[in-house]
């Protein structure tokens, strides 16, 4: 990529203890958390104690195992502009802070996306199947709320929008790249825009409920070492599957 520039700003991103755009309250800040051993999934809901609800009853992800036809569902609709290239290592993935003025009409509402990052294996499963990589695209509206897209990978053909970031992925936690190099990531839909939608939670702590997710059927490829070359970086970031309790999956298409 030209005209390259690694910048190691402290200040750049926020290195709080979720990897997801949220609201979180100053006192969760810094919480030290991991996605194995004493730090793991099974003890998310004993840090931030009284700000997190990892032990909430709407916890993402989720195994999808059956859904009905979504009563209002519409086919997205989506204005995404291109963006320059800005990727920070924030010690559990590598996530695309994305230019403004790109957005989700959801429901009457806008959706601003914010950024976009990867967890391998995916978090989410369908019919108790996991792929090797999901990618979510987080979208936040003028109040706050969080409107989530879910793309899954499959190992397959190249991808060639990965291709242009997979020389310059930050390796180690708290490491940037940026460049003026610009892309959409409108590349990394689906030619089929079928999805399914149910309401859950952030993925990591402190797993803040009440945020939309929409998961699309239909996933992308990226080959095998393309898939590595992420996985190897972030190593296992994938939250185990939560229980749906009495919520109810959507489906449309």
């Amino acid at each position: 990529m030209r005209n390259a520039t690694i910048f190691f700003l402290s200040l750049f991103f926020s290195t709080s203890c979720v990897d997801q755009t949220a609201v979180i309250p100053e006192s969760c800040e810094g919480v030290e958390w991991s996605y194995t051993g004493s730090e793991g999934p099974s003890k998310w809901s004993e840090l931030c104690v009284g700000y997190g609800s990892c032990g909430g009853s709407e916890q993402s992800p989720i195994n999808i195992t059956t859904s009905t036809a979504g009563v209002g569902l519409t086919a997205l609709a989506t204005t995404i502009n291109q963006s320059t290239t800005n990727m920070y290592n924030n010690g559990h993935t590598i996530e695309f802070k994305y230019d403004a003025g790109s957005n989700l009409q959801w429901k009457g509402e806008t959706y601003t996306l914010k950024q976009f990052h990867f967890h391998a294996s995916s978090e989410h499963q369908v019919q108790s199947n996991s792929y090797p990589m999901e990618v979510h695209l987080v979208h936040e509206n003028a109040a706050g709320k969080l409107a989530v897209v879910g793309i899954f990978f499959n190992a397959g053909a190249e991808n060639q929008l990965l291709k242009k970031f997979e020389a310059n992925y930050p390796n180690g936690k708290g490491t940037y790249y940026a460049s003026s190099d610009r892309y959409t990531v409108a590349d990394l839909y689906p030619n089929n825009k079928g999805y399914y939608n149910y309401s859950g939670s952030l993925t990591t702590p402190p797993c803040t409920e009440g945020v939309t997710w929409i998961v699309m059927k239909e996933p992308i490829s990226a080959s095998s070492a393309q898939i590595q070359k992420i996985s190897s970086i972030m190593k296992q970031n994938n939250r185990p599957v939560q229980k749906l309790n009495t919520r109810q999956v959507q489906s449309y298409n």
